[in-house]
């Protein structure tokens, strides 16, 4: 009854960390004596790995025989698998609503991301007209150089054309762009030219230009001044289309009497 079985130590248990059918290089020699890889010889040598175990032996074979089958699923492919509609249709939802908050709050800093490019540009044109208001001279009556100085001096007059009946071209003292106080009007350069027409970089900027007697520099209007002149300039960048509902850049200066 003995001869039946083998000595169990005969058998000589491998560590646990090394397959039965795997050795140092991962080949294993079939019956023909051709080596084949261990995944491919595992099903072969499963099959005799089974007849030859006795059957007082199995339980001691069984643990390392499951091992290398579940290394050989583990390698296997595995099929891939797809999404649902119901899947899909969610996933839209959850992404429409994530861009509409998105788009929410990023849209008005797009806005006013312009805002510091519209403010230079008004810096620019009150500038320029700063420095054309101050090469005219104090009045229509001062004379060429500036000496004597007006007194009395003419009155201001605050008309689309001023006291003197002067155009755009043609303004040649402080009083004149008064003409520009009473309402926005286009940026007009001293050439006649309108900056603010068409697509250009001034498209739909607007101003306003006041002047009146300040002899105390107080900024209160004289009426009957001879001393000094406040001049006012604005400059109103665009905004949604509503230009005089925005803040304008605004230059204040003094032109005295000379």
């Amino acid at each position: 009854m003995c001869g039946n079985y083998f000595k169990a130590s005969s058998f000589r248990r491998r560590p646990e960390s090394q397959s039965p059918l795997q050795g140092d290089s991962g080949l294993r020699r079939n019956d023909q004596g051709i080596f084949l890889s261990w995944q491919d010889a595992a099903p072969a040598a499963l099959n005799r790995e089974q007849k030859l175990a006795p059957t007082g032996l199995s339980r001691a074979w069984r643990a390392p025989v499951e091992r290398l089958a579940s290394s050989v699923l583990r390698f296997a492919p595995r099929h891939q698998r797809g999404f649902s509609l119901v899947e899909i249709i969610i996933g839209m939802v959850i992404t429409a609503i994530a861009l509409t908050s998105l788009t929410a709050l990023l849209y008005p800093q797009f806005a006013r991301g312009v805002d510091p490019i519209f403010q230079i540009r008004a810096a620019e044109l009150g500038q320029a007209l700063a420095e054309e208001i101050l090469g005219k001279a104090f009045d229509a009556s001062t004379p060429v150089g500036g000496n004597p100085p007006c007194n009395p001096c003419s009155a201001i007059a605050g008309t689309a054309a001023d006291a003197d009946g002067q155009a755009r071209t043609t303004f040649d003292d402080v009083d004149d762009y008064n003409a520009y106080c009473q309402g926005f009007f286009n940026v007009i350069d001293q050439n006649g030219t309108d900056l603010t027409a068409g697509n250009g970089i001034y498209a739909n900027f607007r101003m306003q230009i006041c002047v009146f007697y300040d002899d105390a520099y107080a900024g209160a209007s004289d009426n009957n001044g001879t001393v000094a002149k406040r001049i006012r300039v604005d400059i109103f960048p665009p905004s949604a289309g509503l230009v005089q509902t925005t803040t304008p850049i605004r230059f204040v200066f003094y032109r005295s009497n000379f």
